[in-house]
């Protein structure tokens, strides 16, 4: 298997870091799995540096690369325009696949402006994956890691780009 991306995104407390640990515990030798945390960043030129620099830094790796956040989150909380997920071009031939938690485990995680941060994910959303192609799955994080229990069910995943049954 070639080096892989799973993007994990959600708004606080929708249980993204949680399920990275959990994949992090599948990783083997054979197929390791790299763990990223993308932060919130403070603007556009700033953001696109640093994804730039992170994603070009993903061809010395093999196996699965998790990433807890990404662009689209940094679009979502309001801090950079919808053109700048153009960016996202640079993931393709790394496979991507963006899972989108959509339950809340932790209230105490949410800012006040929620509403307006999941219209935004909505909108990012539906442009990455009309736009860019990029197939985004809608789930829960505790669907996903019931699902996604083993090695072999996230290969399908990358394979399939839908949950296994």
């Amino acid at each position: 298997m070639t080096v892989k991306v799973l993007i994990l995104e959600g708004l606080d407390g929708t249980g993204k870091t949680t399920t990275a640990s959990n994949l992090i515990k599948m990783s083997t030798f054979e197929l390791p799995i790299h763990y990223l945390y993308f932060p919130k960043l403070e603007n556009d030129q700033t953001t696109i540096d640093y994804f730039y620099e992170i994603t070009n830094s993903f061809k010395y790796l093999k196996g699965v690369i998790i990433m807890d956040r990404s662009i689209l989150s940094t679009f979502s909380y309001g801090l950079m325009s919808i053109t700048l997920l153009e960016s996202f071009k640079i993931v393709y031939e790394y496979d991507p696949i963006i899972i989108y938690f959509n339950e809340i485990y932790d209230n105490t995680k949410l800012p006040l402006d929620y509403e307006r941060i999941i219209n935004r994910y909505k909108h990012g959303i539906e442009y990455l994956s009309n736009k860019l192609k990029i197939p985004v799955i809608s789930t829960n994080a505790k669907t996903f890691l019931k699902t996604i229990d083993s090695l072999e069910k996230l290969k399908e995943l990358f394979k399939s780009k839908r949950l296994p049954l």
